[in-house]
């Protein structure tokens, strides 16, 4: 197995199988593995590295029911020097935090150069933010990131960086391609995984934080999916020099039982 390039580890009956037991759902565990083939068939360097560990990051996506790829922008895989890596969008985290019942939407914006931009704290906390629409929209010229989360019987939750604290946060990532290419949503994603701390913690969004912070290796799979899911996976090369190891061991998935093959036409 370990001999296969990504797309047709993607298709392996046990990799699809294990699929089917993160995501709950054949129809699910398919489409993630169609849209992570599409991601792997587009960028020639994904597909070429280790398949496994590109295997990895596909059902740790489909533990946290995010999708793949940039149609969605829930989560994103690709090549860095340690090799294959999942990182979360903003709408990752967004959604993932929408599955709290209380919560009835979140608004996650950047705010440039030109915009009017206030916030008020106090009982009724708010954010107000009036964009210059003759203004360019371009990375230089951003100035805050915030977000506002609105919840259905309570007043609005409201967080802001300025652009000092998103190079803050900047200068300690490890997806420094990603900044380059995405600024504005890394400065999205970077405020509401601040807002996410401060709201009701959920396993989800905590493993979402594991994931999104190192590559993922055979410690981490097996935190996230559990023994015998990651058990279709393989071993992962060795960790990359200097990278945390998960700390905590959460609840693991039940054993895989009996599952009927997944077929998948791609």
């Amino acid at each position: 197995m370990s001999q296969e390039n990504a797309v047709e580890m993607l298709k392996n009956q046990d990799v699809l199988k294990a699929l089917e037991v993160v995501t709950g759902s054949a129809g699910l565990a398919k489409r993630l593995a169609r849209l992570a083939i599409t991601v792997c068939r587009k960028d020639k360097d994904l597909n070429a590295a280790n398949a496994n560990a590109v295997c990895a990051c596909v059902m740790v996506a489909g533990q946290l029911g995010l999708e793949i790829g940039s149609e969605i922008g829930h989560a994103y895989m690709f090549v860095d020097k340690n090799g294959p890596v999942l990182r979360i969008g903003y709408k990752g985290y967004i959604a993932m935090a929408l599955r709290n019942a209380s919560i009835s939407h979140i608004d996650v914006q950047a705010v440039y150069e030109g915009d009017e931009f206030e916030v008020v704290l106090g009982s009724t906390p708010k954010i107000i933010h009036r964009p210059n629409m003759n203004a360019p929209k371009v990375d230089a010229k951003l100035t805050h990131a915030y977000a506002v989360v609105h919840f259905k019987d309570c007043e609005p939750m409201v967080e802001w960086m300025t652009r000092a604290e998103i190079e803050k946060s900047k200068a300690v990532a490890k997806a420094g391609v990603v900044w380059a290419k995405w600024y504005g949503e890394q400065a999205r994603k970077t405020v509401i995984r601040r807002m996410c701390k401060r709201l009701q913690f959920s396993d989800q969004l905590g493993l979402a934080n594991i994931a999104d912070e190192s590559q993922i290796d055979n410690d981490t799979l097996r935190t996230i999916v559990g023994e015998s899911v990651a058990a279709a996976v393989g071993n992962l090369p060795e960790r990359a020099i200097g990278q945390t190891k998960t700390e905590d061991v959460l609840a693991r998935m039940q054993q895989v039982n009996q599952h009927e093959p997944v077929t998948i036409d791609a």
